[in-house]
């Protein structure tokens, strides 16, 4: 939102991937209206937008709609984390796809000196997302998703009242609407762990996953079917963990890979 010490390589890791994929990238930053003059000195190839809102995602819809649809493809990131090279294997990807559709990569870890630390673990058969979703796990992460324009015709925008968990919510409705979900092994994505992250607030976090769980209810059996395979398609990136001393245990949207 315009205020992370982390900005510029966000924004550089954007250019980097335009660069590296031959594609025409417009780049949106919402931020507050005091420290707009100063951000658009700094980055002037931006389009920048004063935020409305109060969140996160009041703010992506802002700047999905003030795009006035004038986009094939659609992404966001947070101010603190950055695209990697393997990102641009998602924009190729895409062109091969008509359609709502969401494409996602591998996203890993980095800690607050930008040092890699984790793998986030993934979700490789993306016809079985809706299952995976409602076991509480996390199959995929929004650092490394590419929606279609056509995802936001069939689907909407991102739930304005959630302030936490309404990308896990817009993943469940995607899923639930039969939005093809297509999976590319790279990673495309770093996902900062630092103290000031939204996602610290443990509490009120766990509550709106719980709220969002409750609102799409997915079959017993399904969900039992998914958790039992979940680990045995991350059984690369535990064993990782084991030899490189890290923890086995997971967190929705904050677990490792």
């Amino acid at each position: 939102m315009g205020k992370s010490p982390y900005l510029d390589k966000t924004v550089d890791s954007v250019r980097a991937v335009e660069k590296m994929s031959g594609w025409e990238i417009k780049h949106i930053l919402v931020a507050p209206t005091g420290g707009l003059d100063k951000l658009r000195a700094q980055y002037p190839e931006l389009t920048l937008l004063g935020e409305t809102g109060t969140t996160l995602y009041q703010a992506i819809n802002q700047a999905l709609i003030a795009s006035h649809s004038d986009f094939d493809y659609w992404t966001y990131i947070n101010d603190d984390d950055y695209l990697l090279q393997g990102f641009a294997e998602v924009l190729h990807r895409a062109s091969f796809f008509n359609g709502p559709c969401v494409i996602y990569g591998k996203v890993v870890i980095i800690n607050s000196v930008g040092d890699f630390t984790n793998k986030v673990t993934r979700w490789t058969l993306p016809r079985l997302m809706r299952g995976a979703l409602g076991g509480g796990r996390s199959p995929l992460n929004q650092q490394g998703a590419l929606w279609s324009k056509s995802v936001i015709e069939r689907v909407g925008y991102f739930d304005p009242t959630l302030k936490y968990a309404a990308d896990y919510d817009y993943f469940f409705r995607c899923a639930n609407m039969r939005v093809c979900y297509q999976y590319v092994a790279n990673n495309v994505a770093a996902y900062r762990v630092h103290a000031a992250q939204l996602g610290q607030d443990g509490g009120p976090f766990r509550h709106e996953l719980d709220l969002v769980r409750e609102r799409y209810k997915i079959a017993t059996i399904y969900r039992f079917f998914c958790n039992t395979l979940f680990p045995l398609l991350n059984l690369d990136i535990y064993f990782w963990r084991v030899f490189r001393g890290r923890p086995f245990g997971t967190a929705l949207f904050a677990d490792a890979k």
